[in-house]
């Protein structure tokens, strides 16, 4: 079986301690939710992992759009919007999960959020460090 967990990369960093630090629990809480669904541990402890995400993710966002906002991020609008959209589809899932779901739909979730995570940090997020560090 091919290992689905999400492993920190050095080249993610922002610089920002905090900020990193908490890409750091994403990630870890991520690799919860895959442990769960590999598993195939019962459907209250899935939903007990995603619920964290969300939750975290929810924290993460505000702090970050704080961040943006106080170093003058010329791409915050957008950079908030990628937050809303995935709060919005972090909803969705949600719903998914609070209904009677297979094992094979929390692992499609998980590879979308695995995705997301990866982009989100990769293109997004490294932004933020080069908006700090070059002025772009």
């Amino acid at each position: 079986m091919q290992d689905k967990t999400l492993q920190w990369r050095d080249q993610w960093s922002i610089d920002i301690s905090s900020v990193d630090q908490e890409h750091k629990l994403l990630i870890n809480i991520f690799n919860d939710l895959v442990a769960a669904v590999e598993g195939v541990l019962d459907q209250q402890t899935a939903r007990d992992c995603f619920q964290d995400f969300a939750d975290h993710s929810k924290e993460h966002f505000s702090h970050e759009e704080l961040i943006m906002r106080n170093i003058g991020f010329g791409k915050y609008r957008e950079h908030k919007s990628e937050h809303d959209i995935a709060l919005e589809r972090a909803g969705d899932i949600q719903d998914v999960l609070n209904g009677d779901f297979s094992v094979e739909t929390a692992r499609q979730l998980c590879d979308e959020l695995r995705t997301w995570l990866m982009d989100h940090i990769t293109n997004f997020d490294t932004s933020i460090r080069d908006h700090i560090q070059y002025g772009r």
